[in-house]
């Protein structure tokens, strides 16, 4: 028992002493000094010791902002390896976290570490920004090094440093629009997110931000942007013109009814743009009575444009000389040309559709064009391929086609057909409505093809090989 103790007390008495035992202030001034030694190891261990005191190593501060600067010599920086390499980005961040720990006091060493924040790249980027967090948040140099990491998105994930990075950009009010205009266009997608939410929590310079960027930015990114105006009561400008068109691709679900209160409270040109956008999809008569249901006062107020808008618009292309016209084609390059069509006397009533496998989606594989004439009911050429029955879509008696709204990539993929009343030998624009979408939903945004003013369509025309390639009508003008 006595041999026991007495061992104990030797290994107390033979043990080094601990940090709190150096925190005097000449004990830390010479750890301080240790951090110039030549030998590189000896210096991290005095970095890790100040470590340890954490706001006690505030007598060593001039050592400290000295050591930020330390570096290995030439001919160690240029070999393959050696084992300084490892050791001094690990000594510098022990020096960073001792001056955070010290906090205020140590601001002689902000220039010193706004000039490391700003080096690209830099190996200790969370721990920097929270030095500077700790030590001046305010200064100018500060804020202008930290909107420069928020702007540039060079934050990693690092989620306790993007957390002092949130907090700080909310105490800056609107001296952080830039920052977050930066954040905004680079930042990851939480981040983006966030940008975009406190610019429109930031009045009139953080809207302004995002008017600016709706009109430029990706997809996804501007849907982020027209949440954020809608939640705010925002909506004006080229924001309007987006939320119209994402209003009219809901199929009114939760998204569109939360639009279309937003639509509800914007100024401008809503009211036109609505009707049109409405106008132009192939289900605009079920479009029109869902926006009724979902909002009545904006339908009410649109209700004025509706009539305009379901009107096909004048065409402007001349005729050819035999009185016909082509429209545009919609679609790809490929296949051969043709054009199919009976007389001038014979309406195109219909089309019978072939739809199928393309890869992994579904195209229109074939068309064959269905016409009414004085000799009653005739079909045109198949252009494409016959896969399958088909679907045939055939007008109701005393309707044409007037036009097609189209879905296409390097082929047709889908379509609907608008059909109009014929009075007396021509297309009535007051009187039609759309059928069912017929083969694929992917591809491009539709188009409307033909569907304008012409007396009557009279024939196909497009592109076709193994598929349909493109498509188009005939339309005359007599």
């Amino acid at each position: 028992m006595r041999a026991s103790t007495a061992l104990l007390l030797a290994a107390l008495l033979l043990a080094p002493p601990a940090p709190a035992a150096l925190a005097g202030p000449d004990g830390t001034k010479a750890l301080g000094a240790q951090l110039a030694d030549g030998d590189l190891e000896v210096a991290f261990e005095a970095s890790k010791k100040l470590l340890a005191l954490r706001s006690d190593a505030k007598p060593a501060l001039p050592h400290l902002v000295q050591a930020l600067g330390r570096g290995l010599s030439e001919r160690r920086s240029s070999l393959h390896w050696h084992p300084w390499q490892g050791i001094l980005p690990r000594f510098h961040r022990n020096v960073i976290r001792t001056l955070r720990a010290i906090g205020p006091d140590a601001s002689p060493a902000v220039p010193h570490l706004v000039g490391e924040l700003v080096a690209t790249p830099s190996r200790h980027l969370g721990d920097l920004v929270g030095a500077l967090l700790a030590i001046a948040p305010q200064e100018p140099a500060v804020f202008d090094a930290l909107c420069g990491v928020i702007s540039n998105a060079r934050s990693p994930d690092d989620k306790a440093m993007w957390s002092s990075l949130r907090s700080w950009i909310d105490a800056q009010g609107a001296r952080a629009v830039p920052a977050l205009d930066g954040l905004l266009k680079n930042g990851r997608a939480l981040q983006r997110d966030y940008a975009a939410k406190r610019l429109a929590s930031l009045g009139t310079a953080g809207v302004a931000v995002l008017l600016h960027q709706i009109e430029h930015a990706r997809p996804n990114q501007r849907t982020r942007i027209l949440d954020a105006l809608v939640a705010s009561g925002n909506l004006r400008g080229e924001a309007i013109r987006i939320a119209v068109s994402e209003f009219a691709a809901s199929h009114f679900s939760g998204d569109g009814q939360v639009l279309a209160r937003a639509l509800e409270k914007a100024d401008g040109e809503v009211d036109r743009l609505l009707a049109q956008a409405l106008a132009d999809t192939p289900f605009a008569d079920r479009a029109w009575r869902d926006l009724w249901a979902a909002t009545p006062a904006l339908a009410r107020r649109t209700s004025a444009c509706w009539v305009r808008a379901r009107k096909p618009r004048a065409c402007l292309d001349p005729s050819d000389a035999d009185g016909l016209r082509r429209t545009a084609l919609a679609g790809g390059g490929g296949g051969g040309a043709f054009e199919d069509r009976l007389s001038r006397r014979a309406v195109l009533t219909g089309l019978h559709v072939y739809g199928g496998g393309w890869g992994h989606r579904t195209i229109v594989r074939g068309i064959r064009p269905l016409f009414d004439g004085p000799e009653g009911r005739a079909q045109g050429s198949l252009h494409g391929t016959a896969d399958g029955k088909g679907v045939e879509v055939r007008a109701n008696a005393g309707y044409a086609v007037a036009g097609l709204y189209v879905k296409t990539s390097r082929r047709v993929d889908g379509l609907a057909v608008l059909f109009l009343r014929m009075r007396n030998g021509r297309l009535d624009p007051t009187d039609g409505y759309v059928s069912p979408w017929v083969a694929g939903v992917g591809g491009s945004p539709q188009v409307l093809v033909g569907g304008r003013c012409a007396p009557r369509v009279v024939g196909l025309t497009g592109r076709s090989g193994a598929d349909l390639d493109a498509i188009g009508l005939v339309e005359s003008e007599r």
